[in-house]
């Protein structure tokens, strides 16, 4: 059947006629009759190997992105506590696309199950492989990590023991640059760290025991010139405490011209000690004893460093004596003792501190500037020794008196059998030890 073919834009004429073309009509292409058979085997494999590819690839590509974020995961430092959110292990198997429907016939269907069962065999032991391997990477991985920490930690003990090392080289050479000008030039003295329990220092009250039974005694007898009077024969004290007390009663005689003051009592042995102690708490109980009377071991007297004051009897026999008072004129001495290295040793209302009640006729020798120190801040020993031990030898505690000045400061007592203690070299000086652990230097800085 034929058909007319008409332009749709036909070419505007000017007058003239144009011969028009007729071309033939169009003809569709025959439809061939193959295209309605089935694939062939040779396609089926082809289609299959893509899709086998394909699956791979996405396979390759979930497995890389969880083994990425794993290690991200072991790689975060220990300690923090962050949450890591681990994946679980089941894997989503990626969806694979569907086949165009078609029948083939039987022998190509077999052969393609077959070869399909066969691929998915080599699938399943390749993905086996993997997950082998990847477990032995792990455990790989892990053992590295852990063999890394311990390096690390390692090292960083090295490293920190190095700084500490450094530090104290750098600390050791600040503070001898930081040493104050009568410790330009210094020395080490060592002293036996049991020294600690000796000294005119030494703390001793019912917490601190006295170790030592009274050390260099002389008895105030040997004194012909002396303006107060004794007890017996047998009253002794520190050889060192006895000038600074007859400078002390020369003075008071010097002013007053009274010869009344008595000293009851110096050193007393623990056995002394025991036996005044059993007869104050049989007499008054136990409880009440304990404020007045020391326990024995525990009596500064044992120290040789304290003494007890009594007047001489006014009665009308001139029988008996009287208990010191801090009256008029005999006040004078109470607050005059600390310019020669005395103090009062249980002030009115300090008891809780000291724990006994107030005495006013116990004194106790701890050396000048300590003394003039404690009696200007109206301090116990034990507050004293307690505000001392804050200072060291390159910030010491300078202590400025009417007869001049001095540093004093705190050495700890090492766990072994000897201290070293830093000392001027050009500066008098002493060391006490405390009876709690250390050792006080006091240095005069008026050479």
């Amino acid at each position: 059947m034929s058909s007319s073919y008409k332009p749709k834009n036909p070419r505007p004429t000017t007058g003239r006629s144009v011969p028009v073309r007729h071309s033939p009509p169009l003809k569709r292409p025959p439809v061939s009759a193959d295209m309605n058979q089935p694939l062939t085997l040779r396609t089926q494999l082809l289609v299959l190997t893509v899709v086998l590819l394909v699956s791979l690839l996405l396979f390759a590509i979930v497995y890389g992105l969880m083994v990425k974020f794993r290690s991200s995961a072991v790689a975060a430092p220990t300690g923090t506590e962050k949450s890591v959110s681990v994946p679980s292990n089941t894997e989503s198997t990626p969806s694979v696309p569907e086949y165009p429907s078609f029948a083939p016939d039987q022998e190509s269907s077999s052969e393609a199950s077959a070869e399909q069962e066969e691929s998915s065999k080599e699938e399943e032991s390749s993905e086996q492989e993997e997950s082998s391997k990847e477990e032995s990477s792990k455990e790989e991985s892990s053992k590295e990590e852990e063999s890394s920490k311990e390096e690390e930690s390692s090292e960083e003990e090295e490293s920190s023991k190095e700084e500490e090392s450094s530090k104290e080289e750098e600390s050791s050479e600040e503070s001898s640059l930081s040493l104050p000008d009568y410790l330009q030039k210094h020395e080490y003295q060592i002293v036996d760290t049991d020294d600690q329990h000796f000294g005119e220092l030494i703390l001793v009250n019912k917490e601190h025991a006295c170790v030592g039974n009274g050390t260099m005694l002389r008895s105030l007898m040997d004194n012909d010139d002396r303006h107060y009077a004794l007890t017996d024969k047998t009253v002794s004290l520190n050889q060192e405490v006895i000038a600074d007390f007859d400078r002390m009663m020369d003075d008071f005689y010097a002013i007053y011209g009274d010869t009344d003051i008595m000293v009851a009592c110096g050193f007393r042995s623990q056995e002394v000690q025991a036996g005044l102690y059993r007869r104050e708490a049989e007499s008054v109980g136990e409880e009440e004893a304990a404020l007045w009377v020391a326990p024995p071991g525990y009596s500064e007297h044992q120290t040789g460093y304290a003494f007890d004051l009594n007047l001489a009897g006014h009665y009308g026999d001139g029988s008996g004596n009287i208990s010191y008072e801090n009256v008029p004129p005999y006040s004078w001495i109470n607050e005059n003792c600390s310019r020669y290295g005395f103090i009062l040793r249980y002030p009115e209302g300090r008891e809780d501190v000291t724990g006994f009640h107030a005495e006013s006729w116990h004194f106790r020798y701890v050396g000048y500037a300590s003394a003039c120190l404690m009696a200007e801040y109206s301090m116990t020993l034990e507050e004293y020794l307690s505000f001392v031990r804050r200072y060291t030898a390159e910030d010491p505690l300078v202590v400025f008196t009417d007869n001049g000045s001095y540093a004093l400061y705190y050495t700890e007592a090492t766990e072994y059998a000897h201290t070293s203690v830093l000392v001027p070299s050009d500066y008098s000086y002493t060391i006490s030890g405390d009876n709690a652990g250390g050792f006080i230097v006091t240095v005069s800085l008026d050479n």
